[in-house]
Parts: C-alpha cells; sequence; structure tokens
C-alpha cells in the first residue's frame, strides 16, 4: 500500500552470460579455433577471468581446464571481461611450449616465435604470448566459447660441428685447400 515499505526483498542482478573454450596444444600446427585428433588439450591449467563494472569495481574468478582442457565461466553479467593464462600452470602442463600458432581470434597469421630461454621464465612468457584477451558480454551477446588458445611446440634443435683431424694444435699451421683431408664431428642436440 502506499506509504508502506518492506526493506527484506532484494533485487540482484544474475548474469546468465558464458565465457570460456578450450586450451591444447596445435601439434600438427594447422592452426584453428579448435584442437583435431592430432593434437593434445592441456588440462590442469590456471585461467583467469577480471570483470569491470560499473565505477571500476572489478572481479576476479579463477578455474582449471579439466581433462579436456576445457574451461567456462557462468552466470556472468553483461560487461567487460578479460580472460588470463596462467604462464606458471601453462609450462606445467607443457614445459616444451615456446611457439603461440595462433591467438584466440584463430589468426594463424598471428605467429608468435620466441627463443628457448623464454620456456623456463614465466614472465617473458607473458612478454612472448598473449596469454590474454578481452572480451564483451552484451545483454543480446551474452556467450563467448571461442576464448581457446592453441600452442604449438618447435624443436629447439642446434648442430655443433667441429674439426676432429687435423687436432687443434695442427690446425694454427694447417692450410684448408680444396683435397686437404679434414675430419669433422657433427653434434645434434635437442
Amino acid at each position: 500500500a502506499q506509504g508502506q515499505a518492506d526493506d527484506t526483498i532484494d533485487f540482484g542482478a544474475v548474469g546468465t552470460g558464458v565465457i570460456g573454450d578450450q586450451l591444447f596444444v596445435d601439434v600438427n600446427q594447422n592452426g584453428g579455433n579448435a584442437p583435431d585428433a592430432a593434437d593434445k588439450v592441456l588440462p590442469g591449467v590456471k585461467v583467469t577471468l577480471t570483470w569491470t563494472g560499473p565505477g571500476g569495481i572489478t572481479r576476479t574468478y579463477e578455474t582449471t581446464t579439466d581433462a579436456d582442457g576445457k574451461y567456462k565461466f557462468e552466470n556472468l553479467l553483461p560487461g567487460e571481461y578479460k580472460v588470463s593464462v596462467d604462464p606458471e600452470s601453462l609450462l606445467k602442463a607443457e614445459p616444451l611450449l615456446d611457439v603461440l600458432t595462433h591467438d584466440p581470434s584463430g589468426d594463424v597469421a598471428a605467429k608468435s616465435v620466441v627463443s628457448a630461454e623464454v620456456k623456463a621464465e614465466a614472465d617473458k612468457l607473458v612478454d612472448a604470448f598473449k596469454l590474454s584477451a578481452s572480451v564483451t558480454l552484451t545483454g543480446e551477446n551474452n556467450s563467448n566459447l571461442d576464448q581457446d588458445w592453441g600452442f604449438g611446440i618447435s624443436a629447439d634443435t642446434a648442430i655443433l660441428k667441429e674439426i676432429t683431424t687435423p687436432d687443434e694444435e695442427a690446425q694454427k699451421s694447417f692450410e684448408f685447400t680444396p683435397g686437404a683431408k679434414v675430419t669433422y664431428t657433427l653434434t645434434l642436440t635437442n
């Protein structure tokens, strides 16, 4: 009735939005938004979702990829979100990662190759890889299940060539001319 108040009734916004997808190693380096039979899924990787709401208020949610490398955040309100992959748990899931074959948009041309030294250092991994993506959920478009990351592994190989005959001392006066006998040792490391 008019003039009466009831402070026991709550009106809370309930979100229906969803953000998620899958993390995997793109073994055959063919790109794409989903793994194929040759690819390896990445379970146990921490994924963080950060929401920025009205007035700059932020909320952070965390999950871990399941046995199929999938993750999902549900019951989300419309707004701006940032999805981030934790580099340390990513390296635990696949220590050999050193190439990002495509970014979350599926753009294979966005290939980024990094040096072998990055593999062991999470902060360099963050700088080298695009491990976060921005997502906007609206009232009409409140679902985004295309935030996948397909990572690739490239062999970190080196070939070392060493002259074994003549020995190091004899090489000081040896003339490397056509027909002169030289023996090499090739060492391949991976």
